[in-house]
């Protein structure tokens, strides 16, 4: 009996170790939960969240894994916690590691300012660009969506939103300005069809540029269709490249265009 329970314990001792390998070895970064947040995995599944409609799953590779580990690898041990106590910022995220030595959950204060914290953060942020590029690169919606009956033109900055446009095929349409109170103002099909014109090129269709200039304000189209995810254009100020300039010309003619459909209320 003895040598059969020894023989047990040996085989969950030696398939322990196994067991945990199973799973591939996992980072995940939140700046605010279930609003701004990434995960990345070796070799699986990347995860980028910004705002209420932006959450996009794209693949990775070992290769983007490493970089990104590398990149936060100075913030395993104490985390990324900002040095001035008394500053008005996020203190509910959190850095989180799981490989098969376990989990390390570390601090990561969102919004601090301080010349410390800047500098501290560097690799941080050049993490969340990265991430934020491949998730934009990297998703490609499903095709054969039947015709959008709402669609939404909003520019965000680091997850809060800025201005927001939401217009119904026919119905009541939405402006929401973070400084100002909501705007309500009717939509008709025609104008609704003229406002999707504008942007038809790029329906179904990957956007991808080169940003080179960071920390500016992005954004999304929203094609939105009963019964399925909603379809985007995700664009970013800092783009320059490709059909970037096509691009925020459309968005300089839909600016002009909704005001005019909001004015005429």
């Amino acid at each position: 009996m003895r040598r059969h329970i020894a023989l047990i314990v040996a085989l969950c001792l030696t398939a322990a170790p196994a067991l945990a390998q199973d799973a591939p070895d996992r980072i995940e970064v939140v700046m605010r939960p279930d609003v701004l947040f990434y995960s990345i995995e070796d070799g699986g599944q990347g995860r980028f969240r910004s705002g209420d409609r932006e959450d996009w799953t794209f693949p990775v590779s070992h290769e983007d894994y490493v970089v990104i580990r590398d990149l936060l690898e100075p913030y395993r041990a104490e985390g990324l916690a900002c040095d001035n106590p008394k500053a008005d910022v996020y203190r509910d995220g959190y850095l989180l590691w799981r490989d098969s030595r376990g989990e390390v959950r570390r601090p990561n204060d969102s919004f601090c300012y301080t010349d410390t914290f800047s500098r501290r953060s560097i690799n941080s942020n050049r993490a969340y660009r990265q991430m934020n590029d491949w998730a934009r690169a990297r998703f490609i919606p499903p095709p054969g969506l039947p015709a959008p009956t709402t669609m939404t033109l909003v520019w965000r900055s680091w997850g809060n939103r800025l201005v927001e446009w939401t217009l119904p095929r026919g119905g009541e349409g939405r402006y929401v300005n973070r400084d100002a109170e909501p705007v309500t103002f009717p939509v008709s099909e025609e104008q609704f069809d003229r406002f999707r014109a504008l942007f038809a090129p790029y329906e179904g269709v990957r956007f991808e540029c080169r940003r080179v200039i960071t920390d500016g304000a992005y954004g999304s189209v929203i094609w939105s269709q009963p019964g399925h995810a909603d379809q985007s254009l995700n664009f970013d100020a800092g783009c320059v490249s490709g059909d970037a300039a096509d691009v925020f010309q459309r968005l300089e003619q839909a600016e002009t265009m909704l005001d005019t459909f909001k004015g005429a209320r």
